[in-house]
């Protein structure tokens, strides 16, 4: 078989990513049933809101609104989960073979996807006021949709 599993720091990056394989394949899951399943968001959201201070005349608007826009959401929730979840059976099988070049790769594909979160947030937290102008002019923006049947 060739698989040597002697080692513990491989036994640990092996069980740490059959973990999250297994996490982000529910988070796909979760993805693909909410784009599928209309009803099963909606009674999701009623059961959120019915703990949260929303007036109940609010209620359905706002449910309807969220479930109006979450196909384009959980579409991108299904890809990213999804190839995570395929980087993170790579690990598990770079860590447990003896697959060192695979291991090299599975390697310099985390330290770029380090290396561009880590620029990302650099980019994003360096101004505090871009990303509050932001939130507000995009809330400014679809608060004029809100209670109004002319949605984008």
């Amino acid at each position: 078989m060739g698989c040597s599993l002697s080692c513990g720091p491989k036994c640990a990056v092996h069980l740490f990513n059959t973990i999250l394989c297994m996490a982000f394949m529910a988070v796909g899951i979760h993805g693909i049933i909410l784009l599928s399943s209309a009803s099963l968001l909606q009674s999701m959201l009623q059961k959120m809101l019915d703990v949260s201070v929303v007036q109940p005349e609010h209620m359905h608007e706002l449910v309807h609104f969220i479930a109006g826009n979450v196909g384009g959401n959980a579409c991108i929730l299904v890809v990213v989960s999804f190839c995570i979840a395929a980087l993170c059976r790579i690990g598990c099988i770079s860590s447990c073979c003896s697959c060192n070049s695979l291991f090299k790769i599975y390697s310099a594909i985390l330290a770029a996807l380090l290396l561009a979160q880590t620029t990302a947030v650099i980019v994003i937290f360096a101004d505090p006021h871009r990303l509050a102008a932001a939130f507000v002019e995009s809330t400014k923006e679809f608060l004029a949709f809100y209670c109004n049947d002319t949605r984008p």
